[in-house]
């Protein structure tokens, strides 16, 4: 018998173990979606923020409908949609309202931009893959609103109000550079042909460069700006739960350069050296850090860091889990997209 040949028996063992390898990775990746859905998801479509008393918002629908297109799950997704598109979606415009509590309903009808930055994003990646024209024409109302509407120009750059009011005042404008979803504003160039995409990128990259405060160099959760980058008043001076998408959409957009990279996992290692864990926030004007540890939500962000760092392929070390609230369990959902998807 030839050296290269085999039994049909060896190549239908062969074959076996191949469907058995990628039926596990699926198994795998079906768990972390229904794991979510079972903690978060309600049977209305609502995705339910466990660390803040129940509520809803915007920015939670979003998730839950960018993680069920990424997870194929269509009935999810259209749940998740319908029940923002009929509780959210109540303005004036095709904005939603950020902030629906239970029993009471919306609460407070500003808008928040990542809100609907991401839901426009699931939209458009939904009617792509799916082939529904109706959610590709929400998508493009949406975005069109947010050009109209929460687009500023500050020192001749584009910049994003993180609402449509109340951000906009005498001694400067207030931003969130979190709200700044840069893999989203890469889909949305070729879909809605408008320089403000590029403009938003461009001023992103300015403020994260600009927006260097404390030991580790790190931007704020919010901040002004005025005739300069300045931690917004007002405000906690925090590097913390808001900042921490910094680094992760900056990566999963393939615009964070490696000396920034470079400052936030300064920070997590550092701190895990000097405090023997990792903490969620830092003070970026005392420079110290918060006194309890981060979920794995954090955990999983500094591990896409690591790995691109290493120039690995996957995150291996964080997975949800029970314990974690809705914010922490979207975070390592969401850097395990960004891992897959990122140039």
């Amino acid at each position: 018998m030839p050296r290269n040949s085999r039994p049909d028996s060896v190549w239908i063992l062969i074959l076996f173990m191949l469907l058995l390898a990628g039926c596990g990775r699926q198994a795998t990746v079906s768990a972390e979606w229904s794991l979510f859905t079972r903690r978060f998801l309600a049977d209305d479509g609502r995705i339910v923020d466990t660390g803040n008393r129940g509520i809803s918002h915007s920015e939670g629908q979003g998730f839950g409908m960018l993680l069920a297109q990424g997870y194929g799950d269509r009935p999810g997704f259209e749940r998740i949609w319908q029940w923002t598109r009929q509780n959210l979606q109540v303005r004036q415009d095709f904005l939603c309202a950020w902030k629906y509590v239970p029993g009471q309903g919306v609460v407070d009808r500003n808008n928040a931009s990542d809100g609907d930055i991401l839901i426009a994003w699931a939209l458009l990646k939904a009617g792509r893959e799916w082939q529904r024209d109706d959610y590709l024409k929400e998508s493009r109302n949406i975005l069109a609103d947010i050009r109209h509407q929460l687009v500023r120009e500050w020192q001749g750059k584009s910049v994003l109000l993180p609402g449509a009011a109340g951000f906009e005042k005498a001694d400067g404008l207030t931003v969130n550079l979190s709200y700044w979803v840069f893999p989203a504003f890469r889909d949305f160039r070729q879909f809605d042909p408008s320089p403000v995409w590029d403009e938003l990128t461009a001023s992103g990259l300015f403020l994260l460069e600009a927006a260097r405060f404390g030991r580790w160099h790190l931007p704020p959760d919010w901040m002004q700006l005025a005739e300069e980058v300045r931690i917004a008043p007002g405000f906690s001076p925090l590097f913390g739960y808001d900042a921490i998408r910094i680094p992760l959409y900056s990566l999963w957009g393939g615009v964070l350069s490696p000396e920034r990279r470079r400052d936030f996992l300064a920070f997590a290692e550092e701190c895990q050296r000097e405090k023997g864990f990792l903490v969620p926030s830092v003070d970026l004007l005392t420079d110290v850090p918060a006194t309890y540890e981060a979920g794995k939500g954090f955990h999983a962000v500094y591990g896409l860091l690591q790995t691109v760092a290493d120039q690995r392929q996957e995150i291996h070390d964080r997975q949800p889990a029970d314990s974690d609230d809705y914010y922490s369990s979207s975070l390592v959902l969401l850097a395990r997209a960004a891992a897959r998807m990122r140039p």
